[in-house]
């Protein structure tokens, strides 16, 4: 973890967003365009977590419905342990027995869509190189995700399909409690 922009929770590369599916109903789309994700139907999201070096935008929560909720959320982070912590009121998710979590990490651009660096096929100074020539704006800005065992994030990473305007569709992690 390096913090080459100072930001002020002492890292400036990582984008981290997590999703987090509950209860019934939620949203099978990104919160805000950026990250060029889909997520599984069986598994829509309840609630969106936002997490970057900058507390401007990198703490967010927020609903399916669109309600940004203050105070809920803290970041910190040891940049010599390379440990970023998100605590969040368990308040704020209410309870459950069951969550289906998604976890993917992009790299931090303040001024890319969601905040999330464009990949382009080749890089440059301001994006990332190894965008697919044939993936139209289908392909994916993530560069991480968390994936089930048995799951490959090769595979879920590259199942968007340009012909068919679909992004790549992400499975979650579930973790019974």
């Amino acid at each position: 973890m390096t913090n080459p922009w100072n930001a002020p929770k002492g890292f400036s590369h990582q984008l981290i967003n997590l999703y987090i599916d509950v209860k019934d109903g939620g949203r099978t789309d990104t919160y805000a365009e950026g990250a060029r994700v889909s997520f599984s139907s069986e598994y829509p999201w309840d609630y969106f977590i936002k997490i970057a070096g900058w507390p401007s935008y990198g703490q967010l929560f927020a609903t399916a419905d669109g309600e940004e909720i203050p105070d809920v959320l803290q970041v910190e982070a040891d940049p010599g342990e390379k440990i970023i912590n998100v605590i969040v009121s368990k308040t704020a998710l209410g309870s459950f027995n069951q969550m289906a979590l998604y976890v993917l990490s992009g790299s931090q651009d303040g001024y890319g869509p969601d905040n999330f660096r464009a990949v382009t096929p080749e890089p440059t100074e301001w994006t990332l190189g190894g965008y697919p020539l044939d993936a139209g704006d289908f392909a994916p800005f993530v560069l991480d995700i968390i994936v089930p065992e048995g799951v490959t994030q090769e595979e879920v990473l590259s199942s968007y399909d340009k012909n068919s305007e679909k992004f790549a569709t992400l499975v979650p992690v579930i973790i019974d409690f």
